[in-house]
């Protein structure tokens, strides 16, 4: 089988990206941040909801670089680093947010883009 050529990785690893970008922000960091607080995550979901289009544009980029540039190391270094930002980010945006609620957004979001960085940057790797 022939190897993927770069440019279609890097188109795969932008749409990669930009979903799991969207799945941390509407699904994992509301979910986690909301069983520490005891609130409703649906309320979580709209403090951060205007941050959507940043978020996706920006793990879009990542990972589309994590696609041109696959590899496991690559990969979860680049997306736990685009997770942390995020994190921090959404974490901040819940209002009066004590710095354990900060912290463990970050912790969250560097968990889930190292993993997701992993497993994207592996199976884009090319073989051959």
């Amino acid at each position: 089988m022939a190897p993927i050529s770069r440019p279609i990785r890097a188109s795969f690893g932008l749409i990669l990206g930009a979903a799991a970008g969207v799945s941390l922000l509407t699904g994992i960091i509301p979910w986690v941040l909301g069983m520490v607080l005891s609130v409703d995550s649906l309320w979580i979901r709209l403090q951060v909801a205007g941050y959507l289009n940043l978020v996706a544009l920006i793990w879009a980029g990542v990972g589309a670089a994590v696609g041109a540039f696959p590899g496991s190391r690559m990969g979860s270094g680049l997306l736990g680093a685009a997770g942390l930002a995020t994190g921090l980010t959404l974490a901040r945006a819940v209002p009066e947010a004590h710095w354990t609620v900060v912290v463990l957004g970050a912790v969250t979001g560097l968990a889930y883009g190292s993993v997701g960085g992993f497993l994207v940057g592996r199976v884009l790797e090319r073989q051959g």
